[in-house]
Order: structure tokens, then C-alpha cells, then sequence
């Protein structure tokens, strides 16, 4: 069974994404997304926070965040019941910081700080430009017509191959054939979002028949 952290890593190469990139989606440091998909949670916030953080991941990754979190939470558990024994010996009763963290006031306000952020992230990955990523041809491919083009962008955006326009799957992927005479020709990809925000990508490849 796969844990969280796996699934996001899975799903984070599938979509070609650096930690970079993941970081600019989400606004989550890459310290943290890394030790996400290392199940390292020491190194993490707080649990409320945490779980804010791993839903953020999963929906930026088209993940389904129910299923995600759902992992986590398994996995997190299972940490807890591993140190729980060793805290119990350790201590007599709860440090000030644990009765901080179970005051109602401290969880409102988690909670009021990570609507905000998701309500941030959302209002912010609006007006940002579609995602547009193109897995064939490679620029500089020397191909024999019709060319086979195959990516991926947003799936509400709209796509064009040279001012024609493409047609997309449920989940934002397409593929489609570009047919031209010998010699190089340049490949437009254009993806347009509801906001009328641009993502182009330009591939050059080289037709020998």
C-alpha cells in the first residue's frame, strides 16, 4: 500500500514537475515538499498545518486530496503509536505547548490561517497561466509527416497547434497529428485559459518525407 509521500512523488515525475516547480504552485518551501514525499514528518509543522500542506500537494499534483490525506493520516498515526511509548516514559503529563495546541482558540485559529492560505493559493493559481507541457515531438526531432504531437495543460484551458485548435481529453492531455511538406517547420502550441492568461510552447522539427 502506497503511503503518501509515495503517491506524491508517483504522481509528481508522471507530471514532469521539479520541486521548484511544485514549490511555485503551492507556496510550500522545498524543505517541506521533499520531506513530505519522505514521509518525514519531524521535520514538518504542526499536524493541522501538515495536513493543510499534504492537501495543497495532492490538489496541485491532480491528485485526489480525500485519498491522499486519507494515507497520511494512516501514516501518521502509525508514527504516533511508535513514540507515543518513549514521550509516556519521558513525561509526567502535558508540556505547556501541548496544552497551547488543544486550547479551542489555538485550532480556530489553525483553521482560520489555512482557509486563508487555501483560499490564497486558489485566487492565485486563477490568474496564473494555463500549465502546458508537450511529451512529443522533442524540439530539434527530425520526423517523417504526419507528426504525431502529444502533452498536456489545464483541462478548462483551450489549445491550438498553429492556430488550429485541438481538441482535449477529460484530464487536460491531447494528441493530435501535424502533417507538413520536407524541410523544418516550427510547431506553435498555444493554451489559453478562461481568464485569457498564455502558455506557448514552440518545438522545431525537421520533416525528411
Amino acid at each position: 500500500m502506497l503511503t503518501a509521500g509515495e503517491m506524491l512523488f508517483d504522481r509528481r515525475l508522471e507530471e514532469k514537475l521539479t520541486f521548484t516547480q511544485v514549490s511555485e504552485l503551492t507556496k510550500i518551501p522545498l524543505t517541506s515538499l521533499k520531506a513530505l514525499e519522505k514521509n518525514q514528518f519531524d521535520e514538518l509543522p504542526a499536524y493541522p498545518f501538515l495536513k493543510g500542506m499534504v492537501q495543497n500537494y495532492a490538489k496541485a499534483l491532480n491528485l485526489d486530496p480525500v485519498k491522499v490525506v486519507a494515507a497520511f493520516k494512516r501514516d501518521f498515526d502509525r508514527r504516533q503509536k511508535k513514540i507515543n511509548p518513549v514521550i509516556l516514559n519521558k513525561s509526567l503529563g502535558p508540556t505547556p505547548l501541548t496544552r497551547w495546541l488543544e486550547k479551542p482558540q489555538t485550532l480556530f485559529l489553525a483553521g482560520i490561517i489555512l482557509l486563508a492560505g487555501l483560499v490564497g493559493w486558489s485566487l492565485w493559481r486563477v490568474y496564473q497561466p494555463p500549465r502546458l507541457t508537450v511529451e512529443a515531438p522533442v524540439d530539434g526531432q527530425t520526423a517523417i509527416s504526419p507528426v504525431e504531437v502529444k502533452g498536456k495543460t489545464d483541462r478548462d484551458a483551450s489549445l491550438s497547434l498553429n492556430g488550429i485548435t485541438t481538441n482535449l481529453e477529460s484530464d487536460g492531455s491531447f494528441t493530435t497529428q501535424f502533417s507538413a511538406e520536407p524541410g523544418t517547420v516550427e510547431l506553435t502550441l498555444r493554451s489559453v485559459s478562461r481568464r485569457q492568461k498564455t502558455s506557448e510552447v514552440k518545438i522545431t522539427v525537421t520533416i525528411i518525407q
